[in-house]
């Protein structure tokens, strides 16, 4: 980027900080413009930053840039946006600027559930076969924060969410994996359609030497969306193994690994935390952690996968979820025995479920827990709050710690 020289990055999140680290090591003058403030200890982050503004933006913070680089969260009504576009400021996102920087291929990964747990197997299919990987996105690390560390012969196994997807150029992946579509995020996007067409980006710059891996249960949308240049690959769940891991299959094969290798490393593969992670038994009960279910359908998939009858802790941050459908989904009226709802969507949970499912309201995740554990059946807890997390924490992973501490601290032997 020889004429990019003064660059404003909105944010202080894990995109943010690693754009931050990036855009400092290349000599470029950094300017801060957060509306969160920064925790402590992480001042030093700010050492050789030009100006930073926190608990706001102003538009001094954009007039005059050669560039804005954006976190995730940054929605598209943000005055930060608008102002870049009456100054005539480029806006990308992180995973964009990075990219710019980045010599290895990259495996990219991306669907409505599932990303995490895929982007994981795929890096560890391929770290027990020999290759020299590297795992980042949004399943915790910036891509930005690792880049310049990267060489041509190594990999890159990338999750990458519609909100980054949005806002990409050139960003170009060697494979693309698509998971299933469901609806997610319409507090974010103005419609289905636009978060549709922002995850259909991650196919927008492959060339024919290229790879497009999809769940056949998307071909609607293939039908709606530019088909890419790629070389097209459909996969699917199937009575065996579910999307997530043919996903990894499909894309080993491509590499060249035998699928009784990948098998064998999925066997040997812990579950991620916050992913239907159990927890211990707690008096007579089992309790699984499912904090990153942060939509319907990743609850969904947890009943589906437990398929025990479970006392089910949820609620959350709904991001104009319809709780209502709920009531006819198979899974959730055969294995959700009694529902514990909490957050901002409490009352539209409560009012969607109460007449088919006993259900419980309380106001905080100590009290979820209390009342699940002093239930006298069913024997299996589930947290998965099919809600995001920012009404009450930061993120899903600090909203499943405090479960887990909460469990530990009062109930544990």
């Amino acid at each position: 980027m020889p004429d990019i020289k003064r660059v404003t990055v909105v944010g202080f999140g894990e995109s943010a900080k690693g754009a931050i680290k990036l855009l400092k090591n290349i000599g470029v003058k950094v300017k801060v413009s957060s509306l969160s403030s920064p925790l402590k200890g992480e001042e030093s982050i700010l050492e050789g930053v030009e100006d930073a503004e926190f608990g706001k933006h102003t538009p001094q913070f954009v007039k005059g840039q050669d560039l804005i680089v954006t976190s995730p969260g940054v929605k598209p009504s943000s005055s930060v946006l608008r102002w870049a576009y009456k100054f005539g400021v480029e806006v990308i996102d992180e995973i964009e600027l990075a990219y710019r920087f980045c010599k290895s291929k990259i495996i990219a990964i991306t669907g409505t559930n599932g990303k995490s747990t895929t982007t994981y197997l795929l890096y560890n299919v391929l770290k027990d076969n020999g290759f020299a990987v590297y795992m980042a996105g949004n399943i915790g690390v910036s891509l930005s924060s690792i880049v310049l560390g990267l060489n041509s012969s190594d990999w890159i196994c990338v999750e990458v969410s519609s909100f980054q997807l949005k806002r990409i150029k050139k960003f170009r992946p060697f494979i693309g994996i698509m998971l299933k579509l469901t609806e997610d995020h319409l507090d974010w996007h103005s419609t289905l359609k636009d978060y549709i067409s922002s995850k259909w980006n991650i196919f927008k710059n492959q060339k024919q030497t290229d790879f497009s891996l999809i769940n056949i249960d998307n071909i609607s949308f293939l039908k709606k969306n530019t088909i890419p240049k790629a070389k097209i690959i459909f996969f699917k769940e199937d009575p065996i193994y579910n999307e997530n891991i043919n996903a990894v299959v499909c894309c080993s094969h491509i590499l060249g690994i035998e699928e009784n290798k990948v098998l064998d490393s999925v066997e040997r593969i812990k579950s991620l935390p916050h992913r239907i992670e159990f927890v211990g038994v707690f008096g007579n009960k089992e309790v699984y952690n499912d904090s990153k279910a942060t939509n319907i359908s990743s609850t969904i998939f947890a009943l589906k996968s437990l398929r025990k009858d479970v006392i089910l802790i949820c609620g959350g941050r709904g991001k104009n979820q319809n709780f209502s459908i709920l009531r006819h989904n198979p899974y959730f009226l055969k294995f959700v025995k009694k529902v514990i709802v909490m957050g901002e969507s409490s009352s539209d949970i409560r009012n969607s479920v109460q007449d088919i499912k006993k259900t419980i309201v309380v106001s905080n995740l100590e009290e979820a827990v209390y009342e699940a554990l002093n239930l006298k059946s069913p024997e299996t807890v589930l947290f998965s709050p099919m809600c995001a997390s920012f009404d009450m924490f930061s993120n899903y992973q600090e909203r499943g710690e405090k479960f887990k501490y909460i469990l530990n601290k009062y109930y544990g032997k």
